[in-house]
């Protein structure tokens, strides 16, 4: 890992001062194994290949730091793993346990996230989305769009993203949402301050918007303030007045 460790979000056993950073990647202490990672905004966590999950950085329940790996007994039989401010796994059963920050119930540490029937979870900035076997979406946490059930509300329990019946990818942003289609074309919805929903506006949707000059996706990656597809041919289009300069998608070459 590299970058900032003021949190001993690098793993490797050591915590800098505030802004001191690595520009060099750094060994994380006591992990192997690994089979995929997440790093949310001031920790990281890796699922290893016997299911289980190791986190270290900041906690943001207790507040206090991690500098190496440590395991959590809660998380086994995990299939996946999501974090940004809080954190979401999947497990092998197909339900979701979220936990960390709470704030406009993103995560269901009071125990009332019931989603069930999952194939994918998501970790926003304030707000959590699924996608649901069989291809609809279920969003919960923040209001302000992201849940795209056509209401502004928040919603401490999952609600269904309206028109979405054949999705086969989610991906979350810090304020919007992608949905890559059964048909290779792309949905977006949620704030569009910087046209990241890609539908040549700058107007926030609170249901899904197809994003326009765009087809032949294979995969769809939201960022902060920006959002990005990868085509079956190979080539990368993206889309916000913050990082393509452009409110509809546009190639990205070297």
């Amino acid at each position: 890992c590299w970058g900032r460790n003021d949190y001993g979000q690098l793993g490797d056993g050591n915590q800098t001062s505030w802004g001191t950073k690595s520009n060099t990647p750094v060994t994380v202490l006591n992990l192997t194994n690994v089979d995929l990672i997440s790093s949310g905004y001031f920790y990281s966590l890796a699922l290893l290949t016997d299911n289980t999950v190791k986190l270290w950085g900041q906690n943001r329940i207790n507040w206090d730091n991690i500098t190496t790996p440590v395991s959590n007994a809660s998380l086994a039989n995990v299939d996946n793993l999501s974090s940004f401010l809080h954190s979401c796994a999947l497990f092998d059963n197909d339900t979701v346990d979220c936990w960390g920050s709470n704030d406009s119930r993103a995560s269901n540490s009071e125990g009332d996230n019931t989603v069930t029937n999952v194939n994918d979870v998501q970790a926003g900035w304030v707000h959590s989305c699924a996608l649901i076997n069989g291809g609809t979406i279920k969003c919960w946490g923040a209001d302000g769009y992201v849940l795209g059930n056509g209401s502004t509300n928040s919603s401490a329990s999952p609600v269904s993203v309206s028109g979405i019946s054949n999705a086969i990818q989610i991906t979350v942003g810090e304020n919007h949402n992608c949905a890559l289609l059964s048909d290779n074309t792309v949905k977006c919805w949620g704030q569009n301050t910087y046209g990241q929903l890609g539908d040549g506006t700058k107007t926030n949707r609170n249901t899904p918007v197809l994003v326009t000059d765009l087809s032949d996706v294979k995969q769809v990656s939201a960022g902060r303030s920006h959002t990005c597809a990868l085509l079956n041919a190979g080539t990368v289009k993206c889309w916000s007045v913050y990082l393509a300069s452009s409110i509809t998608p546009v190639y990205v070459y070297e």
